[in-house]
C-alpha cells in the first residue's frame, strides 16, 4: 500500500477536520433553529392573547361609559316629563285660584254630573262625594262649580297632551266635588260612573289630596291602584280661593304608559330596563315575567330570595346613587347601570347580560388570533425554506461550512430577536413602537407588516371608541327626540269631539329625526280657538329645541290673553322672551290667528310666513291678504306685529303651510311652487273634510317629488269653519 505524504495527510487532515467540524455544526445548527421554532412559536402565542386581551379592554370600556350614559339620559329624559307634569298642574292651579278669586271676569259652565249621568272616556265632567249626594248643593255651590267648570278645556288638553301616559286629570275641591277627566277609550263609562265608585268616592279622602294639601309646592304619591284598579302614581298641588286653601289639583299617571316607554327605548333587544320605587318595589320594567317584571306595588327587590347581589344594587339604587355593577342572578352574568330620578325617588337602571355587552370584545379577541395565527404560519414557511436551502448551499459550499453557517445563523437570528422585541412593546400596549429592520428580504416585509398593523390598530381603535359612542349614543338620543317631539304636537283627531263649529286636522314630517316645524291649536276660551304653524331658521336637534321654545311661549302668552286685541300683545310678548339669550341668532317664521267660533271673525299676525290661502263658498282657494307685514321672531326684541281680521262663513276654510310643501322638489330639483300649491287646492271640492283635504295635498306633493329625497320639513293645517 502506497504511503501518503505529508502534504496529503495534511489535506486529509484538514477535510477530515472539516468535514467532522460540518457534521458538528449541521447538527448543533438543526438544534438552535429547533429551538428557536419553539421560541418563536410560543412568544407568538403569547403575543396573540396580549393583543387580544388590550383589544378587548378598549372595546369593553366603551360599551360600559355607553351602558351608563344611556341609563343617565333615560333617567333625565323621565325627570323632564316630570317637571313638565308639574309646570303644568301649578299653571292650572293658578289659574284655578284667578278663577276663584275673580269670577266676574268668567262665565257659568255646566259639565255632566258622573253621579246621575253615565259619562264617557275622553270629556270632563263633575262627580260628588256622598255628602252632596246625600243633602245636595246650594245655589251658592252649585255657582261656585259652573265657575270652577272653566278649567275643563285645560283638565281635557293636559289629558291629550300626555296621553301616552294614560292619565287622568282633576280638581278636588275641599267642599266635596271634584271635577276630572280621564284617558280611557271613548265607549267605556269612567271609573266614577260606575257602581263601585259612584255613590261612594270622595276626593277628601284620597292620598293625592291628602298630600297636595299638606305641601306647598307640587308633590309626587308613592303608587298606588287607582280607581280603575292599575298600578299609578299622581303629582298634586293645592289652590286656593278668597279664605285660603280651596282644593288640589292633580293627575294621575298609569305605569304601563312608562312601561310602553322603556319598550320603545331600549338600549338593545336584549337589554332589561326598569324603574325602582323608592321602597325597592319594581314600578316599570319591559320584562313581562320574571324576577325583574312588575309584580304588585308590594313588592320589594331589596328582599329578593337567593339573590344577594341583585338586592345589595336595589339597596343603593334606592339610596340614590348612581353606579355601574356586575352580577350574578341565577347563575348569570349580568352588568347594570343605573341613575337616580331625584324628582320621584326612584331609580332607573339597564342589564344586560355581561357575555352580549361583551360581544365587540370578543370578536376583536378572535380577529387579533386569527392574524397570530396567519403570521406563525408565514413564519413555518419561512423557517422551513431556510433549511432547505441552507442544505443546499452548505453542500455547494462545504470547504467554508462553519463560516457560512455561521453567517446564515447569525443572518437568520438578529431579525427574530428584533421582530420579537418590538412586538413585546407593541403587545404591552405601546401601538407607538416601530420596528427597524432593512433585510431586504421576508422579515423586513414581515416588519413593515407590523408597524403598519400597530398604526392601524390605534387609528381602528381610537375611531372605534369615538364613533360607535357616538354614533349609537346619537341614534337613542334621536330615536327619544323624535317620540317627544312627536307626542309635544297635538296628534289625536278629531281634536275637540264635543265642539262641532269647525273640521280641523294637521300634519308634521320633517326631513330629519326631528324637525324646526310646528303646529299647534287650542280653545283659549268658550269660543276662541287658536291655530299656528311655524318655521324655525334651522333643521334637526338646534332647530327642534328652539322649535320647543316657540311652541311653548306662544302657546303660555296667547293662553293668557283674554281679549280679540290681544293677539298682538301676546305674540310681541313671545317675540322678546325668544329675543333673550338667543346667541346663535335662530329666528322662527310664525303666522298665528284666533277665529271667533259664534261670529266667524278671524283675526291674525303673519309674522314673516308663507302666506296661507283661504277659500269662501264654493269659490277656489286664494292667498291671505298680507297689506301688513311683520317680522320674524327672535330677531329684535320691542318690535311691533301687525293684526288683520277677515270674516269667514260657514264652509269657509283655510289652510296653513311652511316651505317645505311649495319647496318640495323632484329630482330634476324642479319645486312643487306657490301655483302649484294653489291649483291643487282647488283641485279639491268645497265640501271635502279637513282631513282628507290634507291627504289629498299630501298625495299631490309625492306624485312631484316622486322618489326625490325630501329637503325640508313638511307642515299642513287646514280648519275648516261650519258655523
Amino acid at each position: 500500500m502506497r504511503k501518503l505524504n505529508i502534504r496529503q495527510k495534511l489535506r486529509l487532515l484538514v477535510l477530515a477536520g472539516g468535514l467532522l467540524g460540518f457534521t458538528f455544526f449541521g447538527i448543533l445548527s438543526l438544534s438552535h433553529v429547533w429551538d428557536l421554532w419553539k421560541a418563536i412559536d410560543e412568544r407568538s402565542v403569547i403575543l396573540g392573547e396580549r393583543f387580544g386581551i388590550r383589544v378587548g379592554y378598549f372595546v369593553n370600556k366603551e360599551e360600559k361609559d355607553r351602558l351608563m350614559e344611556m341609563s343617565r339620559l333615560r333617567a333625565g329624559l323621565m325627570a323632564y316629563d316630570l317637571k313638565s307634569i308639574q309646570s303644568e298642574l301649578s299653571y292650572m292651579a293658578r289659574k284655578l285660584s284667578e278663577i276663584l278669586q275673580s269670577p266676574q271676569n268668567y262665565k257659568p259652565r255646566v259639565l255632566p254630573n258622573a253621579v246621575y249621568e253615565n259619562v264617557h272616556g275622553g270629556m270632563p265632567y263633575v262627580h260628588f262625594a256622598p255628602e252632596l249626594v246625600a243633602h245636595g248643593a246650594d245655589d251658592n255651590l252649585l255657582a261656585e262649580i259652573h265657575l270652577v267648570s272653566n278649567i275643563a278645556d285645560g283638565v281635557a288638553s293636559f289629558v291629550y297632551r300626555h296621553i301616552n301616559y294614560y292619565p287622568c286629570v282633576f280638581v278636588g275641591s275641599r267642599k266635596g266635588y271634584i271635577i276630572r277627566a280621564d284617558a280611557i277609550a271613548d265607549d267605556k263609562l269612567v271609573p266614577l260612573a260606575r257602581s263601585a265608585w259612584r255613590f261612594s268616592y270622595d276626593p277628601r279622602n284620597r292620598d293625592w289630596y291628602i298630600a297636595g294639601k299638606e305641601s306647598k309646592e307640587p308633590v309626587f304619591t308613592d303608587v298606588y291602584y287607582s280607581t280603575s284598579g292599575t298600578p299609578c302614581f299622581s303629582c298634586a298641588v293645592s289652590y286656593e280661593d278668597a279664605e285660603g286653601f280651596a282644593g288640589v289639583v292633580g293627575c294621575d299617571i298609569n305605569m304601563q304608559g312608562v312601561n310602553e316607554l322603556l319598550k320603545r327605548t331600549s338600549f338593545s333587544d336584549k337589554s332589561v330596563s326598569l324603574v325602582l320605587g323608592a321602597k325597592g318595589e319594581v314600578l316599570a320594567s319591559n320584562q313581562t315575567e320574571g324576577l325583574l317584571s312588575f309584580v304588585d306595588i308590594y313588592s320589594d327587590l331589596r328582599k329578593a330570595k337567593g339573590e344577594p347581589e341583585l338586592a345589595a344594587i336595589a339597596e343603593r339604587m334606592v339610596k340614590g346613587e348612581e353606579g355601574f355593577s356586575i352580577f350574578k342572578m341565577d347563575g348569570k352574568e349580568y352588568c347594570i347601570a343605573f341613575s337616580p330620578i331625584e324628582e320621584t325617588g326612584w331609580s332607573f337602571a339597564t342589564l344586560i347580560a355581561r357575555d352580549d355587552l361583551m360581544r365587540p370584545a370578543v370578536k376583536a379577541l378572535q380577529k387579533s388570533t386569527e392574524q397570530m395565527e396567519k403570521f406563525r404560519r408565514s413564519l413555518a414557511m419561512n423557517l422551513l425554506g431556510f433549511l432547505v436551502c441552507s442544505a443546499v448551499f452548505v453542500g455547494l459550499l462545504l470547504r467554508i461550512p462553519y463560516v457560512v453557517s455561521g453567517k446564515v445563523a447569525k443572518d437568520f437570528s438578529e431579525p427574530i430577536t428584533k421582530l420579537e422585541e418590538g412586538v413585546q412593546e407593541i403587545s404591552k400596549g405601546n401601538l407607538e413602537e416601530s420596528i427597524d429592520i432593512r433585510t431586504g428580504d421576508e422579515f423586513e416585509h414581515l416588519a413593515a407588516c407590523f408597524n403598519v398593523m400597530a398604526h392601524d390598530l390605534k387609528v381602528y381603535m381610537e375611531n372605534l371608541a369615538i364613533v360607535t359612542a357616538e354614533k349609537e349614543q346619537t341614534a337613542a338620543e334621536l330615536n327619544v327626540a323624535t317620540n317627544i317631539q312627536h307626542d309635544m304636537l297635538p296628534n289625536i283627531f278629531p281634536p275637540f269631539p264635543n265642539r262641532h263649529e269647525i273640521d280641523l286636522y294637521a300634519v308634521m314630517h320633517p326631513a330629519k329625526e326631528v324637525g324646526g316645524d310646528f303646529y299647534d291649536f287650542y280653545f283659549i276660551n268658550e269660543n276662541r280657538v287658536v291655530i299656528t304653524i311655524a318655521d324655525v331658521s334651522d333643521k334637526g336637534v338646534p332647530a327642534a329645541l328652539f322649535m320647543v321654545i316657540s311652541k311653548t311661549l306662544l302657546k303660555n302668552f296667547l293662553m293668557m290673553e283674554k281679549e280679540d286685541n290681544d293677539l298682538t300683545r301676546a305674540v310681541e310678548s313671545a317675540n322678546d322672551q325668544l329675543c333673550q339669550s338667543n346667541k346663535e341668532d335662530m329666528f322662527v317664521t310664525v303666522f298665528t290667528g284666533v277665529l271667533d267660533v259664534k261670529t266667524g271673525e278671524f283675526s291674525y299676525i303673519n309674522a314673516g310666513h308663507n302666506p296661507p290661502l283661504v277659500r269662501h263658498g264654493q269659490e277656489g282657494f286664494s292667498y291671505l291678504p298680507s297689506v301688513k307685514k311683520s317680522p320674524m321672531l327672535g330677531v329684535m326684541p320691542g318690535i311691533s306685529f301687525a293684526k288683520q281680521t277677515i270674516k269667514l262663513s260657514p264652509g269657509d276654510a283655510i289652510f296653513l303651510y311652511t316651505d317645505g310643501v311649495t319647496e318640495a322638489m323632484d329630482a330634476e330639483k324642479n319645486m312643487f311652487t306657490e301655483k302649484g300649491l294653489k291649483d291643487a287646492l282647488n283641485k279639491q271640492p268645497p265640501e271635502i273634510k279637513a282631513e282628507e283635504l290634507i291627504a289629498n295635498m299630501e298625495n299631490a306633493i309625492r306624485r312631484h317629488v316622486k322618489n326625490a329625497e325630501q329637503s325640508d320639513d313638511i307642515t299642513m293645517l287646514t280648519l275648516k269653519f261650519l258655523g
